[in-house]
């Protein structure tokens, strides 16, 4: 497991099969790379027929747990976000589902979940979920 949850979430979910054909089948084909990304999506998957897309953002927030004057458990936190067409959100409630199991088994909680109107894309919804996670130091 990297240090960086980020990419750990992406990766996660990046090698989720069930999600990615799920994406793949609420978009109506696959694209040519697995649109998960890290901090920014690329301009030209921003489009409404790339959805669903899925961006995962450190949440500037650290709690670590000490023994014997070291860190021996560190808790991390992440932003998941994917977008879906307004028009068609019949595979909303089952994408964050998916999401939601596949990081509960690999050790994160969501403790926030939301979806909203973009203010930027107002042609899609925003589902957001904030999760926690814990690194255990490999030296304790």
């Amino acid at each position: 497991m990297t240090n960086l949850p980020e990419v750990n979430v992406r990766n996660i979910l990046k090698n989720s099969k069930a999600l990615v054909s799920l994406m793949d089948n609420i978009r109506g084909q696959s694209l040519a790379i697995v649109p998960i990304y890290t901090f920014a999506i690329p301009e030209d998957y921003q489009k409404n027929e790339s959805n669903p897309v899925i961006r995962v953002t450190p949440v500037p927030k650290e709690d670590a747990h000490y023994a014997d004057n070291e860190r021996f458990l560190v808790d991390t936190f992440v932003q998941v976000d994917f977008w879906v067409n307004k028009k068609d959100t019949s595979g909303l409630a089952l994408m964050q589902d998916l999401i939601y199991q596949e990081l509960h088994k690999n050790g994160y909680e969501r403790y926030q979940p939301e979806r909203s109107i973009d203010p930027d894309y107002p042609e899609q919804i925003m589902v957001t979920g904030l999760f926690r996670g814990r690194i255990y130091n490999e030296q304790s």
